[in-house]
Formats: structure tokens, C-alpha cells, sequence
């Protein structure tokens, strides 16, 4: 290399580096466009979003499912869960999605194409319980047609309510709308054939939860022939006081007792779940 190449490669770093230290939101947002066009290419290969599952009326059920759409979610709870050919559900925020700390849609598309669940967690979170019904409307329906535009149409009708809560008029709208569930975070299992879809059940995963008791949980489904809902939110090790963030070895470890298990789960995202069952 010439001495006026070196110099000129040297200029283009150190620019570079200027850059992105100086405008990180810009670059962080370049990035995730890169990745979102390089994924939807890939999505032209796959015609619809779910392949026929299996799902066996002799084994329990289990659904590996994270709300929010946390970046970790993506780069921990996918990474790992894919190693061990597994699907699981994400329940989104579109008002958050390509902002740091949640996952872009390059992260979105790559999930879809892997057969995981992308669901409406409301346009921008906002809780049910706080806003009148023409709110409620405007925040579920559109998040409903974000993900239609995006492509994300192979996931059931299913609201899961922020923060758990949700009162009359939120069940008139998704009647309006034709929507088979909403998912709560009351704690519990689910039946084969649940009696209220609009009061799903989970079992909350926090900070504090050993993984001593979420492998019972996993043994109870199985023995009682029950559906697991386990919900997570982030995956890190330092919880800095929240009760949302779980460590990630003790995810990888309930992650590798869920595989030791397979012979009496079914192992399915929740779509796959409610699209059996109604």
C-alpha cells in the first residue's frame, strides 16, 4: 500500500470514529437500517411466517415468551433458544422498536423468519385501565396495523395488555376487532382449553425467581397436562433494582432444562397455542 493510500485509509478511521462518537444515535440508526434491508430480503424467501407444528394432547405445553421487545431479548433469549431449536413470542411496543436498548426491525424480521411470535403490546404502552375507550382503540388498532404493514400477519389476533390491565371497553374492542385472546400477567396455568381467552395466564419471571422453582413449574405442566406461559422481560446481570431483568446464565439454565424435557412438552410460541385451541 502506497504512503498516500495509508494516509488516506488513516483519515477515513479516524473520521469514522469521529462520527460515531459524536452523532452515536445516527450511526446506531444507519446500522439498524443496514440490518432491516439485508433481513427483509431474506423474508421474500419465506411465503408465510409459521410451519405446521406438532402439538401432542399428551404433553404439557410450554411458551417461552418476553414483553416489550427488550434488545436483549434478541441477542441473548433468541441467540441461545435457536442453538436449541426453539421458538418463543415477543409481544412489541412499535413506538419503541429502533430505539436503543429495544430491538430493531432487522432483529423483528429475523424472529418472524424463524418462526417465533410477534404480537400487540399496544402503539406506545400506555395502560388500559388510565384512558377511555376512543384511546384504548387508537392504541391497540394501531399497533395492529403496524404490524400488517411490516409484514408481521402470520401471528394470532392477540392483545397483551400493558401492565396487566385491562377493563370492559378493552374487551369490547377486541370483540370489534376479532381478536382471539388477551394475555394478562395474572399469575397461573393455563388449561388445554383456558375458560376466560381474555384473561390468559403466566408465570412471572423476576429478579427474584430461582431457577429451582421455575423447573417445577415446567414439571407441573407436564404432570398435570397444563400450558406454561413463562414471561420474561430483560435478560442481564445487573438487575440495578428492577425486578425485570433476569440473569442470563439462569436463563441458558431454564433454557437447557426446557430441552431436557422435550419428551413431555410441547414446545410452541403462543400463536401456535391459540390457533389449536379456538
Amino acid at each position: 500500500m502506497s504512503s498516500e493510500l495509508k494516509k488516506l485509509y488513516i483519515f477515513f478511521i479516524i473520521t469514522l470514529f469521529i462520527f460515531v462518537i459524536a452523532f452515536p444515535y445516527v450511526f446506531f440508526h444507519i446500522n439498524n437500517g443496514i440490518n432491516y434491508v439485508h433481513v427483509k430480503s431474506l423474508m421474500a424467501l419465506k411465503e408465510t411466517n409459521h410451519t405446521n407444528v406438532n402439538i401432542y394432547d399428551n404433553k404439557g405445553n410450554i411458551i417461552i415468551m418476553f414483553d416489550d421487545g427488550w434488545k436483549s431479548q434478541f441477542t441473548v433469549g433468541y441467540d441461545y433458544m435457536n442453538k436449541k431449536n426453539m421458538v418463543g413470542s415477543v409481544s412489541i411496543i412499535p413506538q419503541m422498536i429502533d430505539e436503543i436498548d429495544y430491538m430493531n426491525k432487522g432483529d423483528l424480521y429475523t424472529l418472524y423468519y424463524n418462526d417465533w411470535d410477534l404480537l400487540n403490546h399496544t402503539y406506545s404502552h400506555k395502560n388500559l385501565n388510565e384512558i377511555n375507550k376512543e384511546a384504548q382503540f387508537y392504541e391497540i388498532s394501531r399497533a395492529d396495523d403496524w404490524l400488517y404493514k411490516n409484514g408481521f400477519i402470520g401471528s394470532s389476533k392477540t392483545l397483551v395488555y400493558p401492565e396487566g390491565d385491562y377493563n370492559s371497553d378493552t374487551e369490547d374492542i377486541l370483540k370489534q376487532l376479532s381478536y382471539a385472546s388477551g394475555r394478562s400477567i395474572v399469575e397461573g396455568f393455563n388449561t388445554k382449553n383456558p375458560p376466560n381467552f381474555h384473561e390468559i395466564k403466566v408465570k412471572n419471571v423476576l429478579s427474584t425467581t430461582s431457577v429451582t422453582d421455575i423447573c417445577s413449574w415446567i414439571d407441573y405442566a407436564i404432570e398435570n397436562n397444563l400450558t406454561l406461559i413463562l414471561l420474561f422481560h430483560m435478560l442481564e446481570d445487573n438487575s440495578n433494582g428492577t425486578l425485570m431483568k433476569y440473569r442470563k446464565d439462569d436463563f441458558y439454565k431454564i433454557i437447557d432444562y426446557v430441552d431436557e424435557k422435550r419428551d413431555g412438552l410441547n414446545i410452541i410460541n403462543y400463536s401456535d397455542w391459540i390457533q389449536t385451541i379456538k
